[in-house]
């Protein structure tokens, strides 16, 4: 079960090449979760993300808030995936 499908979203809404989503507020997570091939949001806590960690991530949410908006506004694809994902 993917996390979209339990709140009545599409698995294509939140699913990746592996079938998950990530939410992350570290570097290191986001590096994995983008690795894993997971739809990967990151959700910054102490450190604001860098370049690096910006081309990894699908998508950078300022708060969980903006996250669940996002997925109930944005239709079949609101973390849409970025061309070299």
């Amino acid at each position: 079960m993917s996390i979209g499908s339990g709140m009545g979203y599409s698995s294509s809404a939140c699913s990746g090449a592996s079938g998950s989503m990530v939410l992350e507020d570290s570097f290191n997570g986001v590096r994995a979760g983008h690795a894993s091939g997971a739809v990967t949001v990151m959700v910054p806590d102490l450190q604001q993300p860098t370049e690096e960690i910006l081309s990894l991530c699908d998508a950078c949410c300022k708060d969980l808030n903006e996250v669940l908006d996002r997925m109930r506004t944005g239709g079949e694809t609101p973390f849409p995936r970025k061309k070299d994902c």
